[in-house]
């Protein structure tokens, strides 16, 4: 379950869904710390072991994946020295040191990001409009975040509940 978890992000972002469902539905702590407890621990173990005994982590466990699997997580674990691999990550740091403060100005970008409509979205506004727009657009998330919050609490009933936070966390 781990390597799946590991490999699709968005599984990861599924469990991580119910699991903010399951704590707000009120269902009891205890199992809610049971159910967490495990990825934590199988995560925790993988991190070690990279960290730890990086040459056993890549040698008997990275090649037990598919090649694609192989070359995602190489290439996320070090964008730097896996260029083909990490190659949207390098450009979307360089295009986000690039904007510098006041940005280059709407459309002038000159770091060439291939998907930058995805979810590299804010590499573009930070290159483009530079650290005071991307600050403002963080700032604005967090107020979002902020708000669906306040009107989850005060919802009248568990589906309103539910409700915000599913928008919340999707």
């Amino acid at each position: 379950m781990l390597w799946y978890i590991a490999s699709q992000i968005q599984g990861w972002c599924s469990y991580t869904q119910h699991l903010l469902y399951l704590f707000i539905s009120g269902i009891q702590k205890k199992l809610i710390a049971f159910c967490t407890f495990i990825p934590v621990t199988l995560l925790s173990t993988l991190i070690f072991t990279y960290v730890r005994y990086p040459d056993f982590f890549f040698k008997e466990l990275v090649t037990r994946l598919k090649p694609h699997q192989q070359s995602r997580i190489i290439g996320w674990l070090n964008p730097a020295e896996n260029t083909d691999q990490g190659y949207q990550t390098q450009q979307s740091l360089l295009a986000v040191g690039s904007g510098e403060l006041h940005g280059k100005g709407f459309g002038q970008g000159s770091v060439y990001i291939p998907e930058k409509h995805t979810d590299f979205i804010f590499a573009t506004i930070a290159e483009e409009g530079g650290f005071i727009i991307a600050a403002l657009v963080v700032l604005v998330l967090l107020l979002l975040i902020y708000r669906v919050t306040i009107i989850a609490y005060s919802a009248e009933n568990l589906f309103g509940t539910l409700l915000c936070a599913g928008q919340l966390v999707f």
